[in-house]
C-alpha cells in the first residue's frame, strides 16, 4: 500500500478494543459532544464546535481535507457498538517518508490505555504498511499526559518551539514541543 491508496480509501485498522475507520455523518453527535468538551479543548489550536451543524460540516471538511491529500483522519471507535470515542490523524505529509500525527479522545476514556493502543497501531501501519521513515508530533508544554504517552511510544522530545503554534480562534502564538520517532 503506498499514501495514494491510504487517502483514496482510509484503511481500516483494528485492535484488540478499537476500531480506526472512516469518520461518518453518523458520526456527528459524538464529535460534537469531543470537541465541544472543555478538556478536549484546552491543548488545541481551534476553538472546536458548539452545535450539530457545526459538526456535520467538520466531517465533510475532513473529508475534503483527505480527497485533496492535505491528511488523513480515522474515527477512533470502540470494537462492540462501533461508537466514536476519539480521533487520529495523519497530516504534514511529506512524499511518504515524514508525517505529524495529532489524536483525541473523549474524557471518560481517558486513562484506560485506549490511546496508547490506538496510536500504537497507527504507528506500525504508518512505518510498516506506508513506509514512513519520521512521525511527528507536537504538543502544548502543559499537555503532561500527552509527553507521557509519547515517550511510552518511543518518541524522543526534540525541542521546544517558542511561540511555535498558531491558536486560531484567539489569533495567538503558544508554545509547542516537538516529539519525533524515527522508524
Amino acid at each position: 500500500m503506498n499514501i495514494r491508496d491510504a487517502f483514496a480509501g482510509c484503511p481500516e485498522i483494528e485492535t484488540q478494543r478499537l476500531r480506526l475507520r472512516k469518520l461518518r455523518h453518523s458520526d456527528a453527535a459524538e464529535l460534537l459532544a469531543l470537541y465541544s468538551d472543555p478538556e478536549v479543548m484546552r491543548f488545541l489550536d481551534w476553538q472546536g464546535v458548539t452545535a450539530f451543524e457545526e459538526a456535520e460540516l467538520l466531517i465533510a471538511i475532513f473529508e475534503q481535507q483527505q480527497h485533496r491529500g492535505k491528511s488523513l483522519r480515522w474515527a477512533m471507535a470502540d470494537r462492540q457498538d462501533d461508537k466514536l470515542l476519539g480521533t487520529l490523524v495523519v497530516t504534514d505529509i511529506s512524499s511518504s517518508k515524514l508525517c505529524s500525527i495529532g489524536y483525541d479522545l473523549l474524557p471518560g476514556m481517558w486513562g484506560k490505555g485506549l490511546m496508547s493502543e490506538a496510536l500504537g497501531a497507527l504507528l506500525s501501519f504508518l512505518f510498516e504498511q506506508l513506509g514512513f521513515e519520521r512521525i511527528q508530533a507536537y504538543v502544548h508544554p502543559q499537555n503532561h499526559a500527552s509527553c507521557r504517552l509519547l515517550e511510552k511510544l518511543g518518541f524522543e522530545r526534540e525541542a521546544l518551539l517558542r511561540r511555535g503554534a498558531h491558536h486560531s480562534g484567539r489569533d495567538d502564538l503558544f508554545d509547542v514541543l516537538l516529539y519525533a520517532k524515527l522508524r
